[in-house]
């Protein structure tokens, strides 16, 4: 294929726009929904608290669902929060859960609109770069899945 005609194909495949997510080695699937590169930063010795992120986490599905909670045996208990600013001020607060309409992904990476992120409380000790731990996400249609947290 010449140069030419290759470099048409890739502006032709990047104009249609990304395609769904097709679930990858650190990616997990229940039902129609795809848990993309679940992440936790380090924490320091003596933090109790940790975080839990996603790249995205995408509903194939035409119907819409909800991320209702989460656990791990790492802490005593896991939340969703959302993050907001108050007069320069960082306020955290836990939320129902991660609204999932249908055929859409939502991006949940530190930085991303809405900081909604998992809280985890309670560490039984400190996250180390490279460690990975399991956690139970629990989702109102799709049901349960335990994804990989690294």
């Amino acid at each position: 294929m010449s140069f030419s005609r290759l470099a048409m194909v890739c502006l032709l495949l990047s104009a249609l726009g990304s395609p769904p997510t097709l679930a990858m080695p650190r990616d997990f699937r229940v039902g129609n929904i795809v848990i993309v590169q679940p992440h936790a930063p380090p924490t320091r010795d003596g933090q109790p608290n940790g975080v839990v992120y996603f790249r995205h986490i995408e509903n194939l599905g035409s119907q819409d669902d909800m991320l209702v909670s989460a656990t791990t045996r790492r802490a005593r208990r896991m939340e969703v929060h959302e993050m907001s600013m108050d007069n320069n001020t960082m306020r955290m607060r836990e939320i129902s859960g991660i609204a999932l309409p249908a055929k859409t992904r939502v991006a949940l990476m530190r930085g991303a609109p809405g900081g909604v992120h998992l809280m985890v409380m309670g560490l039984d000790r400190p996250l180390f770069v490279g460690e990975a731990f399991e956690v139970v996400l629990r989702f109102r249609q799709a049901g349960e899945v335990t994804v990989t947290v690294e």
